[in-house]
């Protein structure tokens, strides 16, 4: 008598080592992720700390702009002075969203922004390095890169101008 069809063993054995492949494919795609935004994160933070850098030794109105391109891209201009950027770095492909945390002076008015939609414009006093408010009065406090579910964040201290990943 011929069997026909699969024994419940080999059935199991396939199901499982599906499952192995599945899970293996999900943990590399989710490290491409956290390799994206730990570099997003890394090459904000160096940028910032040069505009600080910037601001703390030159005359002319340093300031930091990271925006977003019609293709998801985004990009961080750096200007020393005038209207031109000196350099711009994009900070990461498409896929990667960057969002940013203002409060005005008096920390009673707090607004979460998309770079997408509104770009961050970062400057620093030269006399002292504490951030400047921007064309609004308001003041950046935090600044979330993401990929799907990994995220990382930069605390911004306006007072001082330091800023911290977490």
């Amino acid at each position: 008598m011929k069997n026909k069809g699969f024994t419940l063993i080999e059935l199991i054995v396939v199901i499982s080592i599906m499952g192995i492949l599945a899970i293996a494919i999900e943990a590399s795609v989710s490290a491409s992720g956290l390799s994206k935004v730990k570099h997003c994160v890394t090459k904000t933070d160096n940028l910032i700390e040069k505009c600080r850098i910037g601001a703390l030794s030159r005359s002319g109105n340093v300031r930091l702009v990271i925006r977003a391109d019609g293709s998801g891209k985004i990009i961080a201009d750096y200007y020393e002075s005038g209207s031109s950027p000196v350099s711009s770095d994009v900070l990461s492909e498409s896929g990667i969203s960057m969002t940013y945390t203002i409060e005005n002076s008096d920390k009673t008015n707090q607004a979460t922004h998309n770079v997408e939609d509104r770009p961050l414009t970062l400057s620093f006093n030269r006399s002292t390095g504490s951030q400047k408010p921007d064309e609004n009065g308001y003041l950046y406090t935090a600044i979330v890169i993401s990929n799907g579910s990994t995220s990382r964040e930069i605390k911004l201290v306006p007072l001082t101008g330091a800023h911290v990943l977490s």
